[in-house]
């Protein structure tokens, strides 16, 4: 029961914030109730890395079919970095929430950042398929909950609920590999799942990261940007990465690996070249998700799941400072620079342990696509990090102190986990491929600059004859953003929903029950002459 403790202590903190707040106690007790049980998980999970603790089990023994399906949590060396990244973000947040008292961060959305977060714990603790499917479930109601709670726009509140439905659709993929295996004669184990159920088990974690397919939900959200929403958008693909870094190396058949490389090249490259190309950070932010996603899915494919929380931890620590670090000054230069080093990949830095995954023995095509493309994921990240931030507000200097002290704590985060909670531990990784990525990050960096300075790049871009190529390349942004998906979907629902009032309404009137006898008349006929035939 060790395990569930950190959890636990979440759920606790985020309730009592809740009743503080109802009970108009001072803000500062309440930031500083908040702040102390996220720091005591922080610690409690740091110590549980040195004591190895028992996993909980649970089963439903009374449900048919049930047998051999328990439901294991367990803090092990594939989800202990993906729980400490959270716990760190989730600090970080709150630390960092002393800059935004005036953009909406208040004791609900601190209760709902804790909540959230403790959804995403519980779901990386899992590992066997029964307690996945729970857990996901678990993260998206209470996703769900959060965004309906936190936003009034109608339109934006349809789009939480169909995103929540496509989200359901990875949950009953891993039900159908626990179907078919059970057919089989066989009990699902997802570290030691053959093809073709490890397929549904990959496509059922891609499905929820916003890989397949590359949906990008909420992508014009006016809610809580930062904090609350930067925990949002992370914590399921956190739930899903761990699953990745438990399947077997022979994932996917060798007839299908080619196809599902192509895809992921595609997704992950997409990924990077919007990451560069977006205005600012939170614009940018799906595109960081599908692009890391990207990669990761595909150390797996390519036989290194051990590489995978190397890149979903980054996703999450590096991504957590690139979408928190809201104030610049130039005494914070610091920061960024850290957070690009641990991002890197040079030797003995927290990515290094994840470069076998985008570059496999011996060198072929692959490597040279995805080398570009985490040359390119660099130049947008340095890009978004040195990329002037001013909120407007008047600042005091120990709200700046918190801030920056906030944002430390979730880098140390990033070197603890290289050192201490990586399932490979801290190595030198692939020091070439570090190199590459980082001459190129920098030959894209100042060719952005060249062209942004030059009469040419000036000339270029007010030029009329270009308007068509620009109005090109917006449509593929509008086509790839796939808001057009959940357009589509609401106008099926809306569709349905009028049908079933409208066949509600002709069953209910004066004539309803001559039609029910109708239609029952019709029905008994059409079986009888069946059986007669």
């Amino acid at each position: 029961m060790l395990v569930l403790l950190p959890v636990a202590i979440l759920v606790i903190t985020g309730l009592a914030v809740l009743g503080m707040q109802r009970a108009k106690i001072n803000i500062g007790y309440i930031w500083l109730t908040s702040l102390a049980g996220s720091v005591a998980t922080l610690v409690m999970l740091l110590a549980i890395n040195w004591d190895n603790v028992s996993p909980f089990t649970g089963s439903f023994e009374n449900l048919p079919g049930s047998t051999g399906y328990p439901i294991v949590l367990d803090l092990d060396r594939f989800s202990w970095p993906y729980a400490f990244s959270l716990v760190g973000l989730l600090v970080t947040v709150l630390f960092t929430a002393a800059i935004r008292f005036q953009q909406q961060s208040n004791p609900s959305t601190w209760a709902f950042t804790i909540l959230v977060t403790a959804s995403g714990l519980l779901a990386v603790l899992a590992t066997t398929p029964l307690a996945i499917i729970l857990t996901w479930t678990a993260v998206d109601l209470t996703e769900l909950t959060v965004l309906v709670l936190s936003e009034r726009d109608k339109s934006l509140n349809q789009r939480t609920i169909l995103a929540f439905i496509a989200k359901i659709g990875g949950s009953i993929l891993v039900l159908w590999a626990i179907i078919s295996t059970r057919v089989s004669g066989s009990i699902l184990e997802i570290t030691n799942v053959n093809p073709p159920h490890s397929v549904f088990i990959l496509l059922a974690c891609s499905l929820r990261l916003g890989v397949i397919p590359l949906h990008l939900p909420f992508t014009s959200e006016k809610m809580t940007r930062r904090g609350l929403g930067t925990v949002l958008r992370l914590v399921p693909p956190a739930a899903s990465l761990v699953i990745l870094g438990r399947l077997p190396a022979n994932v996917v058949p060798p007839s299908y690996a080619v196809p599902v490389l192509l895809f992921c090249i595609i997704a992950a490259g997409y990924g990077a070249v919007m990451w560069l190309a977006s205005e600012d950070d939170l614009e940018g932010r799906p595109y960081w998700m599908i692009a890391l996603s990207g990669l990761a899915i595909a150390a797996c494919v390519r036989g290194q799941p051990e590489s995978v929380p190397a890149w979903g931890v980054a996703m999450i620590i590096v991504g957590g400072v690139v979408f928190l670090f809201s104030e610049s000054r130039r005494s914070f230069l610091p920061i960024p620079i850290a957070a690009m080093l641990g991002l890197s990949g040079l030797p003995y830095t927290p990515l290094a342990s994840g470069l076998p995954g985008i570059s496999v023995y011996p060198f072929n095509l692959p490597d040279i696509f995805f080398i570009m493309v985490f040359g390119i994921l660099l130049a947008g990240t340095y890009r978004q990090l040195m990329v002037k931030k001013y909120s407007g507000e008047i600042l005091e200097r120990w709200m700046l102190a918190i801030y920056v002290f906030g944002l430390v704590i979730l880098i140390l985060c990033h070197w603890i986990i290289g050192l201490l909670g990586m399932p490979t531990g801290l190595q030198a990784g692939i020091w070439w491929v570090a190199l590459s990525a980082i001459i190129l990050a920098i030959l894209i960096i100042l060719s952005i600059q060249w062209w942004e300075r030059s009469k040419l790049g000036v000339f270029l871009h007010n030029d009329p004859r270009l308007k068509t190529g620009r109005k090109i390349w917006n449509i593929l942004v509008i086509v790839f953003r796939f808001d057009w998906v959940y357009i589509a979907f609401g106008r099926i629902l809306r569709i349905t929903q009028r049908l079933a009032q409208f066949i509600t309404r002709f069953l209910e009137g004066e004539g309803g029950v001559l039609w029910t006898l109708l239609l029952i008349i019709l029905l008994a006929t059409y079986v009888m002459i069946g059986g007669s035939k």
